[in-house]
């Protein structure tokens, strides 16, 4: 089975706004180039339905679809995972985490530096771009198996790894909380939007 590596963004949600919030999802995902049908058949039967758990797993049986890009392919695979204060006593309201998976090995060209390939980090960005459209209550990271949501729990109070991210878009609602950058990042403007990428990712 693949690693994965993942875009992911966080709104808070509840049974009530829950469609609304899939509704949204459902946009960036078209406008990344999910087809139509595969966007209806994956998202009727979503429903908010809280496991013993706490999470709601219904999102997160999406198949893999295969992209082809001029001088590379990636396998996506769209994820919607709920988070309820039973997780945790450390979270006291209800989450949306919207997702896009990638396999890393279609992405990175050494493991050792974290270096990606040829064009990739461009059309990551690019997707980001999408998912700020739609989402801006938190960052939207991209991250790996390793780093997986620790900066969206940093932000909320849990860890202190809020920089555990490749690239992140930052809103300015939350910019506050990423003022002492590390050296190893640098600050770009892409689009009018603020971007804090890891200076491996751009080797």
């Amino acid at each position: 089975m693949p690693g994965y590596s993942h875009i992911q963004t966080y709104v808070r949600c509840n049974q009530e706004n829950f469609k609304e919030k899939l509704s949204k999802f459902q946009l960036v995902l078209e406008e990344i180039g999910f087809d139509k049908y595969y966007i209806l058949e994956n998202f009727k039967n979503i429903e908010w339905v809280e496991a013993e758990n706490g999470f709601v797993y219904t999102g997160c049986n999406f198949k893999s679809i295969k992209f082809d890009y001029s001088n590379f392919s990636l396998n996506l695979r769209p994820i919607v995972l709920g988070w309820t204060p039973r997780i945790s006593e450390d979270i006291n309201e209800c989450w949306l985490e919207v997702e896009l998976l990638f396999e890393s090995d279609q992405i990175i060209n050494d493991y050792k530096t974290g270096e990606f390939k040829d064009g990739i980090k461009d059309k990551i960005v690019n997707y980001m771009i999408s998912f700020s459209k739609y989402f801006n209550e938190t960052g939207i990271y991209f991250t790996d198996e390793v780093t997986d949501g620790l900066p969206w729990e940093a932000l909320i109070g849990i860890g202190d790894f809020i920089w555990a991210f490749d690239i992140a878009m930052i809103p300015l609602s939350v910019e506050k909380f990423y003022s002492d950058m590390p050296t190893e990042f640098k600050k770009q403007k892409i689009e009018d939007k603020n971007f804090y990428i890891r200076d491996e990712v751009q080797r």
